[in-house]
C-alpha cells in the first residue's frame, strides 16, 4: 500500500486502509485519491466496506453465498 500511495502522490491523497482478517480471509484494502477535507467521507466509506464484508459473511454462513461483483 505504501508503494501505491507514493506512486499516486501527485493525484492527491485522501486516505488508505488495509484490513487483514484472521484465518487467511480476503484482505480489504483501499487507496483514496480524492483529497476530501471531510474525514467523514473517508470513515463512511471504510464503514460501508466493512458492512458489505459482514453481509457477505452472513450470507456465506447461511449457505446463501453470492460472490462479490
Amino acid at each position: 500500500m505504501a508503494e501505491q500511495i507514493e506512486h499516486n502522490g501527485d493525484a492527491g491523497f485522501g486516505g488508505a486502509f488495509v484490513i487483514q482478517p484472521p484465518g487467511g480471509g480476503e484482505a480489504l484494502r483501499m487507496l483514496f485519491l480524492n483529497p476530501s477535507p471531510d474525514p467523514a467521507v473517508f470513515w463512511g466509506f471504510v464503514k460501508t466496506t466493512i458492512d458489505v464484508a459482514l453481509a457477505e459473511l452472513a450470507q456465506q454462513q447461511a449457505g446463501q453465498y453470492a460472490p462479490r461483483r
